[in-house]
């Protein structure tokens, strides 16, 4: 008997297990389950020899091995039709067209806030979710076009006429049916370009296009920005396109001011250094930190405070942060010496805090040179 309470498991394909155990908690959080591999070739055995194959497939682009993660996608979904949402760093234009290529669940950057990471699991789950509805009979996919909460849209290619809209479009536009019916697809989405610049958003949807990020006018005049998924339907003897449409606005907002705030970390004149109380490993270095040292960021996630200060042994410096913990102090500041990776030394004056942040406590570290 199944139980009742089922967990989606999403497999996390990266190379650094420290950060895929750092992924693996976040969605343990949020009711996940997961499993890690290491590689493209495990991630391929896992999804297609599995008994229970992963719910969705976290894939970083570059892998170490003979295939890469864009690779691996392929192969498994010439077999299987799993949601595969790419984790990359690098965000060029010829990575988004391999990608493209290959999944229509998109992609996360590394790095991202949790709850923008959540929120881009989230979507690919509703997003393959809505992409089984649409293999169901014409009877089952008219219902759930119908009732369906996210905003939907039905055109003819051809001459770009709106042939049917949901409630949740109708609501969404702030139109009603009879008056989306008599409209075309540039009437309602505007003759706004793709997000990128790349076309008019209306003719790169009446082709396909997975997903078609844009601005759009609401009847009231506000303006929000949408990702639009469209697939061409088979439907009364035509083929239409069906558009899926995500109102993204917060999202889009949270990740400008995430990425607001990450450009103020690293482009502080000062050292920042936040790390784990139990390990006491460092979770981020900025920029000028990272160059004054002559570390990479990688070696530093590797590294303690300990590593930095040679006044200090393991068992002295977790003595030092003891009234931290215990909250008897707020913050401490205090002088010290710092080894560059080349040997030499410099004075600086710390500044260091305990901050708690949705239930985890780290430490967050501002230095004065």
């Amino acid at each position: 008997m199944m139980n009742a309470f089922y967990l989606k498991k999403v497999l996390i394909v990266e190379d650094s297990r420290l950060n895929a155990q750092i992924t693996a908690d976040i969605l343990t959080r949020h009711g996940y389950e997961t499993e890690i591999v290491t590689s493209g070739e495990e991630a391929v055995e896992k999804a297609l020899n599995n008994i229970k194959s992963p719910d969705l497939i976290l894939m970083d682009i570059e892998l170490k091995g003979a295939i890469d993660g864009i690779d691996a996608a392929r192969i498994i979904q010439q077999h299987k039709d799993i949601p595969i949402l790419f984790l990359t760093a690098n965000a060029s234009k010829e990575i988004m067209e391999k990608i493209k290529s290959v999944s229509a669940y998109g992609y996360v950057l590394k790095g991202v806030d949790e709850y923008v990471l959540i929120s881009q699991i989230e979507m690919a789950f509703k997003l393959y979710e809505a992409k089984m509805q649409l293999k169901k009979r014409e009877e089952l996919f008219r219902n759930m076009f119908e009732n369906h909460d996210i905003a939907m849209i039905l055109i003819d290619p051809q001459a770009g006429r709106i042939i049917d809209a949901n409630k949740a479009a109708c609501n969404f536009y702030g139109y009603s049916r009879e008056t989306m019916l008599q409209m075309d697809i540039e009437a309602v989405i505007g003759v706004s370009t793709t997000i990128d610049g790349g076309q008019k958003c209306s003719e790169a949807l009446k082709k396909g296009c997975n997903p078609c990020i844009c601005f759009q006018r609401l009847a009231n005049g506000e303006e929000k920005l949408v990702e639009i998924y469209s697939s061409p339907v088979d439907y009364q003897g035509k083929t239409l396109m069906h558009l899926i449409v995500f109102d993204i606005t917060e999202q889009w907002k949270a990740k400008r001011e995430l990425e607001f705030y990450k450009n103020l970390f690293e482009d502080s004149l000062n050292e920042i250094y936040i790390f784990y109380p139990q390990t006491l490993k460092f979770i981020a270095v900025n920029r000028g930190a990272r160059e004054n040292l002559g570390y990479t960021g990688e070696e530093l996630k590797e590294m303690t405070p300990v590593d930095l200060k040679p006044e200090f042994t393991l068992q002295s410096f977790k003595e030092l942060l003891e009234s931290l913990l215990k909250g008897e102090q707020k913050q401490l500041i205090f002088d010290a010496m710092h080894r560059r990776k080349d040997g030499s030394l410099y004075p600086v004056e710390i500044h260091l805090e305990l901050v708690e942040f949705d239930k985890e406590k780290v430490f967050v570290a501002l230095v004065l040179i």
